[in-house]
């Protein structure tokens, strides 16, 4: 075994080092108790992190020794990399899709659909870039989600070769070569993750400097005078640390280095937070950590006993597929059981352990099978074929739109009706506010004209939602127009929920509200104003703009509903703030009914009251409101808790209508439940 660092792996007909496969198991463990565990292991994300650097390491030596002894081959690494990719994705991604069919109802699957064909295209990281939203869906609810990291691994792939063999046929310095590509990537990142968290995630341009963290590793240490200046080092570190002359083979600056490397990675474990933007400086802990470990080589304890063990390398070996399969299987049960909170943690431990079974299976008896004995040269272009087949799959399911006949359908033409009418008031804000749709996500819907409107909802994506049910109980001579912005409340100068990283839009939030204000009150028609708001936005994250050294939300709320009332009630407008109905604590897609029953109303779609109403922000916003209006005869306040909970329960469900369509947005059958409670504030 070399005594110093190199970039060789098994695999390949060079030097074995048992530590990167520790390394990886750190990193798989890390990753699925993270998803598993979330409460307990806040930071495991950082794995993905570190399979960056081993990966990057591990190419860059390949590829460097092939090129130096005149044997690298474009045909030949491509197939090495299908053999080692393939196998094992396309059996997790032919899984999915057949139990898909069976679990998933149709939008579901047509999502699934598109993440798939994504996903063998090695795109996903574009995909779901492209997704990212307030309206996204539940990241958990996602069964490929977790291959942004390959497509992003797969894109280095095809690139970083042709990269090399170009500095190779230049005579340019590999190391100089992936550093300057290295500093060019890590600012772009740190310039991202200032402007745009969501692109600075998803990038390749701004991650592919922690696979470049492992190549320039690699690339270094193939430099003579590089292992001479190691020994060197290591001497000047044995006289500080032991007495007397030592063995001068390396030892002790390996374990130097991976004791500094196990720190780093121990404080990215700590510090790192899914809540935060990411990746910035931050990471920089777990990727230094992982290099620190690689470069330390097999010679010192934390190599030899905790990562080069047999446990540790075992794991390290099936660390692929275990990824692969414990994202599926967690998302899969999240879809179906609407939570995974601490009341399954029994079900949560099953998935961890069935993912190392099915990881165990895939390996012995699909990579090694395929990757390891089989040696024709028809099986790179079979896998590929097979790959193709499945993203022809992908494809055909999002262009059948999840195959709706697997499930029952129902007398829906109330509820398209209320759409077509959505459409119509759509296209119609639209043409009356063009700059709308770049300023936000949430969209203003207008029923008729301006001049003929006579109802106006103001604030947050939750009075957009209220929409479709009071336009189907107005009578004919009312006219409704809805003017939300993302988690903006409905106050004159008050600015909320618009520092959540990747949302930037929300900053346009205080200026939408304004303007729709000061265009209702000089519209004499418009005689009754509604205020709805989702109260988590602004708990934690409220701005007074005209004074934004006031720091107490309570006052900051204050000041706000007392400006907009003052501007409203002179204008002679009528204002009813409505109370946010209950949110979830669970998705309502596990009240739904499962294709061939399957899992048919795993939840009772109900839960305890006492879970609303021990709702931290609402009874907030409650408490300031009622403190308010006392001293304004014009407002009134509907509480659609009322609507939706009895004196035991929420319900998210009723006469067999979901009334949700994701935690806390109310679907057209919620609109219509919340509706006549407004309408009757109305009269």
């Amino acid at each position: 075994m070399s005594k110093l660092p190199d970039s060789s792996h098994k695999g390949q007909p060079r030097t074995y080092r048992a530590d990167i496969d520790g390394l990886r198991a750190f990193a798989v463990l890390s990753v699925v108790f993270f998803h598993a565990f979330p409460q307990t292991l806040k930071g495991g994300f950082i794995g993905v992190d570190v399979f960056f650097v081993i990966s990057g390491y591990l190419i860059c030596g390949i590829i460097l020794r092939d090129l130096q002894v005149g044997a690298f081959s474009f045909a030949n690494f491509y197939a090495r990399r299908i053999r080692r990719i393939f196998p094992a994705l396309i059996v997790v991604m032919g899984t999915i899709v057949v139990a898909g069919w069976f679990v998933l109802l149709p939008d579901e699957y047509t999502n699934l659909g598109k993440h798939i064909f994504g996903g063998t295209l090695f795109l996903s990281n574009f995909v779901l870039w492209s997704e990212t939203g307030y309206f996204d869906v539940a990241a958990r609810a996602k069964p490929l989600l977790h291959l942004w990291s390959l497509g992003i691994e797969e894109q280095y792939y095809i690139l970083f070769p042709i990269f090399l063999w170009f500095c190779a046929k230049k005579n340019i310095q590999a190391v100089f070569g992936i550093i300057v590509l290295f500093f060019i990537s890590f600012f772009d990142n740190i310039y991202l993750h200032r402007i745009s968290p969501v692109i600075d995630f998803y990038s390749p341009l701004s991650r592919i400097w922690e696979l470049l963290l492992g190549a320039s590793l690699a690339a270094i240490f193939r430099h003579s005078s590089v292992l001479v200046a190691y020994l060197k080092i290591d001497a000047l570190c044995s006289g500080f640390v032991y007495v007397g002359p030592q063995k001068n083979d390396g030892r002790c600056l390996s374990l130097i280095l991976a004791v500094t490397g196990s720190v780093l990675l121990g404080l990215g474990l700590l510090l790192a937070r899914e809540s935060n933007p990411y990746p910035g400086w931050i990471a920089l802990l777990p990727t230094m950590g992982a290099a620190l470990l690689i470069a330390a080589g097999p010679l010192n304890p934390i190599s030899n006993y905790l990562l080069s063990n047999r446990i540790s390398v075992f794991i390290g070996k099936i660390s692929y597929p275990l990824y692969l399969w414990h994202w599926a299987l967690i998302s899969f049960a999240f879809i179906v059981t609407g939570s995974l909170d601490s009341s399954t943690l029994v079900l949560r431990i099953c998935l961890v352990v069935a993912s190392f079974v099915l990881s165990i299976l895939t390996y012995f008896f699909v990579e090694k099978k395929i990757r390891y004995s089989d040696h024709n040269k028809a099986t790179p272009v079979a896998l590929l074929c097979a790959m193709l087949c499945i993203a022809s799959l992908g494809g055909i399911i999002k262009f059948k739109n999840g195959f709706i006949f697997r499930v029952g359908s129902e007398d829906s033409s109330q509820v398209n009706a209320i759409e077509i009418e959505s459409k119509r008031a759509l296209k119609k804000c639209i043409e009356l506010f063009p700059d709308w749709e770049t300023l936000n996500d949430n969209m203003c819907k207008i029923q008729s004209s301006l001049d003929r409107t006579t109802i106006a909802l103001i604030g947050d994506s939750h009075a957009g939602h209220l929409f479709d049910g009071l336009a189907a109980f107005l009578s004919t001579k009312d006219s409704l127009a809805v003017f939300p912005a993302s988690c903006a409340a409905p106050y004159i100068d008050v600015s909320s929920g618009s520092r959540a990283a990747g949302l930037e839009f929300r900053k346009n939030g205080t200026f939408l509200i304004n303007r729709s204000i000061d265009d209702i009150v000089k519209n004499e028609n418009i005689k009754n104003v509604i205020l709805s708001h989702n109260p988590e936005c602004s708990y934690n994250d409220i701005i007074d703009v005209r004074n934004e050294s006031i720091v107490d939300r309570d006052k900051i709320l204050e000041n706000g509903m007392r400006r907009t009332f003052d501007v409203l009630t002179n204008a002679k407008k009528n204002i009813i703030v409505v109370v946010d109905s209950p949110h979830l604590p669970f998705q309502p897609s596990s009240c739904k009914n499962r294709p061939y029953g399957f899992f048919s109303e795993y939840n009772q779609c109900k839960f305890k009251r006492t879970i609303n109403d021990a709702n931290i922000s609402r009874n907030w916003y409650k408490k300031i409101l009622y403190n308010v209006i006392v001293d304004y005869k014009n407002v009134k306040v509907v509480d659609l808790t009322g609507t939706f909970c009895d004196g035991q329960f929420c319900y998210a469900k009723k006469d067999g209508h979901i009334l949700y369509r994701d935690v806390s947005h109310l679907s057209v059958y919620g609109s219509l439940l919340a509706a006549p409670a407004i309408m009757k504030a109305l009269e």
